[in-house]
């Protein structure tokens, strides 16, 4: 009876390990897949935050009456379109970082 059950005992031990590298092997390459996506990420974020910070500081001037009693109509015209710029930058960019 002792001698039956150290057979065993050294095939179950052994398929722990194996069964571990395997799913670690897994693990590591979904890191590897998921490495340049991450970086992606960061690199729209990186962007949307600029072109967000911008967007705000523009809105700003909008907002400020002297923006239309001390600017000239060109400076005026200006602000505008590239608020309108930006907003359609920044819908290109959550777009893209949905997908």
């Amino acid at each position: 009876m002792v001698g039956a059950n150290r057979g065993a005992a050294p095939a179950a031990a052994t398929a722990a390990p194996v069964a571990s590298r395997r799913s670690s092997g897994v693990e590591a390459e979904a890191r590897n897949r998921l490495t340049p996506l991450r970086g992606e990420q960061q690199r729209l974020e990186a962007q949307l935050s600029a072109l967000a910070g911008e967007r705000l500081r523009i809105e700003a001037a909008l907002s400020d009456p002297g923006t239309y009693t001390g600017t000239a109509a060109p400076e005026q015209q200006r602000l505008f379109r590239r608020h309108g710029e930006l907003s359609d930058e920044i819908v290109q960019l959550e777009r893209a970082g949905s997908r």
